[in-house]
């Protein structure tokens, strides 16, 4: 994608707000100024994917991918408390201005240890919390809304999650033979619904 079909597109940094957003955190699905970019990397590629936007090597679909998260409020799944009326987190967003250790402090909190992000709170523990979320992945990505599976995933759904109620198991055998001197194919399927 070209650098002027992108300038359609929000280039605000993610976390300072910066109108200069040249550089994107491929998973979080945010863009970045250059010096949050910075603090995204030293959190290390298992917190934040950054990549620039102005020199990296995209292929379409995953530039167009950080940008339909980032234009649809990728954002706000980390930062939901912030914006929540009668939060207790006393937490304000940095401005561009603030001290890189002011702008460490906060991207710590929202991407590190995700304290700004939407938890539900579920009666039945942990436990369901996951395995309800894993389910609502399990259905989600089978649409073609990204933003819900990703939402879900920010939210802490296990990308493995196994749905044992929808696994159908099933044995099958292909045989080639030779028949009149024609060649063919025999395919056995067998379904068991377990």
């Amino acid at each position: 994608m070209s650098r002027a079909k992108s300038k359609q597109n929000l280039e605000v940094c993610g976390d300072c707000g910066a109108l200069d957003a040249t550089w994107a955190s491929v998973n979080k699905g945010i863009l970045l100024c250059t010096q949050c970019c910075s603090i995204h990397r030293s959190l290390g590629r298992h917190i934040s994917q950054v990549k620039s936007l102005l020199k990296g090597s995209w292929h379409p679909n995953q530039l167009n991918m950080v940008y339909a998260l980032n234009n649809n409020g990728a954002n706000n799944i980390w930062e939901h408390a912030l914006f929540e009326n009668g939060s207790k987190l006393m937490k304000k967003k940095p401005a561009p201005k603030d001290s890189i250790n002011i702008k460490q402090e906060y991207i710590k909190m929202k991407h590190v240890q995700c304290a700004f992000a939407f938890r539900e709170s579920y009666e039945d523990g942990l436990l369901s919390v996951e395995n309800e979320l894993g389910k609502q992945l399990h259905a989600s990505v089978r649409t073609a809304n990204l933003e819900t599976s990703f939402r879900l995933l920010a939210l802490g759904a296990d990308p493995n999650y196994f749905h044992d109620v929808i696994i159908i198991y099933f044995h099958s055998h292909i045989t080639l033979r030779s028949w009149r001197g024609s060649w063919y194919i025999e395919f056995f399927f067998v379904w068991d619904n377990k």
